[in-house]
């Protein structure tokens, strides 16, 4: 994993939520002796934004939002392969192995039941796995959940990216190559948007 994968981490913790309202907080903290009401209310501000967005029912109707409409029949006709877009890895212990975590578990089952009802080939991808051992990405770890859980053949792999702009630049290419230019993209719903701009785009 390249230093600026390590900075794109931290710059993106400060910056979504939690990160940045408790950045607010400390910005409320120094500022409360020369600011003191502004410091006030943005500390306020800060906590109450805090709060409604640890509530599960905030949280369930901001994915709403992003949730896309369920796939029609007309847009899954024109569709060549299926790309499922990999998001971690785990410890696995009961496996002996590295394994996908359970948001990831989620796209995998997505994958296999468009898989099964369109017969359409599956390209995974996903990489930051260790230089060692039998799962080397998080392709490797997906793939091999597909075909030993869910008795569905993965025919690419794509085990190099570190983000999703890469998740999308390198599929691109191994499906370009294979004549594949419209796919089925797998993610979750908050995620869906920013990854289908960037395959678009690749």
């Amino acid at each position: 994993m390249s230093a600026f994968w390590y900075l794109k981490q931290v710059l993106s913790s400060l910056l979504l939520p939690p990160g940045a309202l408790l950045l607010l907080l400390l910005l409320a903290g120094l500022g409360r002796r020369r600011f003191p009401r502004f410091a006030l209310a943005l500390a306020g501000l800060a906590f109450a934004l805090l709060t409604a967005l640890s509530l599960p029912v905030v949280s369930v109707q901001l994915n709403r939002l992003l949730q896309p409409p369920p796939l029609q029949p007309e847009q899954i006709a024109g569709c060549q392969a299926i790309v499922v877009l990999g998001g971690g890895l785990i410890a696995g212990p009961e496996f002996g192995e590295l394994t996908v975590p359970g948001d990831v578990m989620l796209r995998l089952r997505y994958g296999a039941y468009l898989q099964r009802q369109t017969g359409l080939p599956i390209l995974v991808t996903g990489g930051l796995g260790p230089d060692r051992g039998p799962v080397r990405s998080e392709a490797d770890a997906m793939a091999r959940t597909l075909e030993r859980d869910f008795q569905v053949p993965v025919r690419w792999r794509e085990g190099q990216s570190e983000d999703t702009e890469q998740n999308a630049r390198y599929s691109a290419e191994i499906l370009q190559a294979a004549g594949i230019r419209r796919v089925l993209l797998v993610s979750q719903a908050w995620h869906l948007p920013r990854a289908m701009r960037l395959f678009a785009q690749a």
